[in-house]
């Protein structure tokens, strides 16, 4: 059995692409142009690399609005071969596509929708109470020395200081996690 190449199977030469610029004609039901859909809240309020983001997934979905019936990641998934290389030469997933056109299809059709959200990532959000992340500095403070940290007594004494204050307020604060200690008292 002849071997074969992996280029052979892919044989459509790089000029075959279809190409997804907008043209005079209408390519989607949505705008003739990014151009056209231009508005004062649009992306120039956006870093260019996020602009830029935005409007490849704009030219892709409206690429597949003009191709589909209807945009489910099963016909997304059978023209995801002719869809756009983006700049560092990766498609998405068909179930990525169909969350940027679910998210641009819940905001009426706004272009703003698409831009990658980049702020909301990361474990940042405090899940510790105020009151209680208060007695945790405190107690964190009272058992570094000069030489090393002792965590597992930071935690004890971190527990014992929310039980006290629960009794004496009536509140039922959580006891932290250890791990919440031991990251306290690294930053």
């Amino acid at each position: 059995m002849p071997r074969k190449s992996f280029s052979g199977f892919h044989s459509k030469a790089a000029n075959d692409a279809p190409n997804i610029e907008p043209t005079n004609e209408k390519d989607g039901p949505f705008f003739d142009s990014l151009e056209e859909y231009s508005t004062y809240q649009d992306l120039t309020a956006f870093p260019e690399k996020i602009a830029r983001e935005a409007s490849f997934r704009f030219k892709v979905i409206s690429y597949l609005a003009g191709k589909c019936d209807k945009i489910v990641p099963k016909t997304i998934e059978s023209y995801r071969a002719e869809l756009p290389r983006a700049s560092n030469g990766k498609v998405p997933s068909a179930i990525t596509i169909y969350r940027w056109w679910l998210n641009f299809q819940a905001s009426d059709f706004n272009l703003t929708s698409l831009a990658p959200n980049l702020k909301g990532r990361g474990n940042t959000k405090c899940k510790v109470e105020k009151t209680v992340d208060a007695i945790m500095e405190q107690a964190v403070e009272g058992v570094i020395s000069g030489r090393r940290i002792n965590i597992s007594s930071a935690y004890r004494r971190v527990r014992r200081k929310v039980r006290q204050y629960n009794l004496e307020h009536g509140t039922k604060y959580e006891y932290p996690k250890y791990e919440s200690i031991r990251k306290c008292t690294f930053q």
